[in-house]
């Protein structure tokens, strides 16, 4: 037996006893991969951080230092913490790109019968004031104002005057068009009888940041997940940009390492069905889970807003959800889990079972309620990509679900992970030769029963089926025009998810 060693020479002429480690086949079981969160969102000039370069943050307090109380990264970070504390975050904050910030109006009228209190709901964020028989718009406006003023936490401000509050977005962009206002009827509330009251926008937030900045400083950064909650054009081409090197099986010309850095973008976007439709037009990118947020609806002379969260909380809370229950493991169904921090819509406005049934099949990603839509607390209903296309422009589901992008990241990995710790110094010969399986010498068919007894734990952990059909099709051979690379064909057969049960009850009468 001709035995080989990693550190230790044959020419020791010193007595003496030498051993050495070879972690080669230390681990049996597959690793878990890790996960790494990237957040991406707009920071305050009051924050510590700096634009464009990617932290570590760990907990809501240093968000808060970091990115300024109030800003919309502290208002994602606060709700991610809540649904996943375990998976590690960096964020890539984003200074303002311009300085038109949204800005609304809420109008009071009318004088109150008895004395009582009236809320309003921003953003989710609820501001509750006393009024008496004695107030006026002018006071109640006031009043609302320094409520939320005090609220230091809030993505906005306001100031009265003359009966009317007005609500400007902290930062400028287009997210602060997202803001849900509401002085009517939700939940228990309601209107002080006597006075009425109008919202309105009266400026368009307009210009996001420009995140070319931040992809290049985190272009060679392992992550397997990105909140990302800026939809417009010209950031959506950047990240889909991005999100395809990652994928690629080479490194970006701008890599330090081996490239293959996969990760998934989770995000929201809010709108009708048919402005969700528009936007999906162009998109088709299996790396992207877009959440459809239902936006406002007139029934009758009233007005409902819509999920009362706005869009850039909701994807921190998506992603975070997301990343979470797919770390623990890669394929498990993303249905039926609860989405926690965020506010609901009254219900005349929720997505019915007929519209997300369409925004699935074209799409988007669709939470639900409990209760069988009646209750207040959201479930996430099926992560869908908005991949919908092929590249010929053929239609397609095979690669509809996250699940699936998903697993493929993790067999990958699993299996880069397998070859390189395995045979991280081997030399390579033909089947054909007589090499001590001491020696540290491979072969294509010693990689095959590796990557064979790989695929026996993925099938074993629910990862793949039908283990005799890979074994048959796996292809691992020397290739012909470098003796120094062994080319494999691995066709793994998904586990895939229980989606829906069909059954007919066939009934006798007697």
């Amino acid at each position: 037996m001709a035995l080989s060693f990693n550190q230790i020479p044959s020419s020791i002429g010193v007595p003496g006893a030498y051993v050495e480690f070879n972690g080669d086949n230390a681990r049996t079981a597959p690793s878990a991969k890790p996960v790494r969160i990237l957040v991406y969102g707009q920071k305050l000039a009051t924050g510590a951080a700096v634009a464009d370069v990617p932290i570590l943050v760990s907990n809501i307090g240093q968000a808060i230092t970091e990115f300024g109380r109030g800003s919309m990264l502290a208002d994602m970070l606060g709700c991610h913490f809540q649904v996943n504390s375990l998976n590690e975050v960096y964020v890539i904050p984003q200074l303002d790109n311009g300085t038109t910030k949204a800005t609304y109006t809420v109008t009071y009228a009318g004088t109150p019968t008895v004395d009582t209190a009236t809320s309003l709901y921003v953003g989710g964020r609820r501001y509750v004031v006393s009024v008496t028989t004695a107030s006026t718009p002018t006071t109640i406006a006031a009043a609302v104002a320094a409520a939320i003023n005090a609220d230091l936490d809030a993505t906005f401000t306001a100031t009265s005057a003359v009966g009317v509050v007005t609500i400007v977005a902290r930062h400028a962009g287009e997210l602060g068009n997202d803001l849900q206002i509401n002085p009517l009827f939700y939940r228990a509330d309601s209107l002080p009888n006597g006075v009425t009251v109008a919202v309105a926008q009266t400026i368009q937030g307009a210009t996001n940041p420009d995140v070319a900045d931040s992809i290049a400083a985190t272009a060679s950064g392992y992550y397997t997940d990105i909140i990302f909650p800026y939809t417009d054009e010209p950031n959506m081409a950047l990240i889909e940009a991005e999100l395809e090197d990652r994928w690629n099986p080479l490194p970006s010309e701008t890599s330090l390492g081996a490239g293959q850095n996969d990760a998934h973008l989770w995000q929201a976007l809010r709108g009708t069905q048919a402005e969700l439709l528009t936007w999906h037009e162009t998109r088709n990118n299996r790396h992207v889970t877009t959440m459809a947020i239902e936006p406002p609806i007139t029934v009758g002379a009233a007005t409902y807003v819509g999920l009362m969260s706005p869009s850039w909380v909701v994807s921190a809370v998506y992603g975070a959800t997301g990343a979470y229950y797919s770390g623990i493991t890669p394929n498990g169904n993303l249905q039926n889990i609860a989405l926690g921090c965020l506010q609901p819509a009254p219900v005349p406005s929720r997505w019915t079972w007929n519209e997300r049934n369409q925004l699935i099949l074209s799409g988007f990603a669709t939470y639900k309620y409990d209760n069988d839509g009646s209750g207040n607390g959201l479930v996430l209903e099926r992560a869908t990509t908005t991949y919908t296309t092929t590249l010929t422009g053929t239609v397609t589901d095979a690669e509809r679900d996250t699940e699936t992008q998903k697993l493929n990241s993790y067999l990958r990995w699993s299996l880069r992970q397998t070859i390189l710790s395995k045979y991280g110094r081997h030399r390579l010969a033909d089947d054909s030769n007589r090499v001590s399986r001491q020696q540290d010498v491979t072969t294509p068919k010693r990689i095959a029963a590796t990557i064979v007894d790989l695929a026996g734990t993925w099938s074993d952990l629910g990862f793949i089926e039908d283990y005799d059909q890979f074994k048959r099709d796996l292809v691992v051979e020397r290739s012909v025009t470098d003796c120094n690379t062994v080319n494999a064909l691995l066709s793994p057969n998904h586990v895939n998810q229980f989606r829906v049960f069909a059954g007919q009850i066939g009934y006798i009468v007697c």
